[in-house]
């Protein structure tokens, strides 16, 4: 079972212990491109998963929701353009390199041609990976030109090098009862 409730600014999504991986890969793809396609380009996804093995990502966004909503068929240039991106994050939203016990993801150039929905579905895959190595909690930020991904606690080293390995990070068929329990 798996399950998805959002009102405004937070999405919640819940899945049974035997909801495979690849199902909840879906269900944050969905969730990123809602908040994205809505001007909502910086989110914060907290993990928890129960001793019985449910799972909860809640994904909450500081910024406010835009009147204008995008499908996720639209490039990246299109939301800029629309307004709902920046060229760039601005130095006073950018996360430091200096991250300490956490993980700072940044790829140094996007695709101006990139669709929301393959930008949501490689970002989703991903935040998996980073669920399935113990990550708790991942923020992401979004602009034309650029990303960030923080993740808490730190990956290691030979974790990171395992990102865009293979098509997929994580093993589809595992479900969510191989994530580690989580406050």
């Amino acid at each position: 079972m798996l399950s998805i409730n959002t009102n405004g600014q937070h999405l919640e999504i819940t899945a049974s212990p035997d909801t495979k991986l690849t199902r909840l890969s879906y269900a944050l793809q969905a969730a990123l491109a809602w908040f994205v396609g809505q001007g909502m380009h910086r989110v914060a996804m907290e993990r928890q998963k129960s001793h019985d093995g449910t799972c909860k990502i809640t994904v909450t966004s500081d910024l406010q929701p835009s009147a204008d909503i995008h499908s996720v068929i639209t490039d990246i240039n299109e939301l800029a353009r629309a307004g709902l991106l920046e060229k760039h994050i601005a130095d006073r939203d950018r996360w430091a390199d200096d991250v300490g016990s956490a993980t700072l993801l940044r790829p140094r150039e996007l695709r101006a041609t990139l669709t929301l929905a393959d930008l949501a579905f490689g970002v989703a895959d991903m935040v998996v990976f980073m669920f399935q190595r113990r990550v708790t909690s991942i923020r992401w930020q979004l602009a034309r030109s650029e990303m960030q991904l923080w993740a808490t606690p730190r990956l290691r080293p030979s974790e990171l090098r395992e990102i865009g390995k293979s098509e997929s990070d994580y093993n589809p068929l595992a479900t969510v009862s191989s994530l580690p329990v989580a406050g």
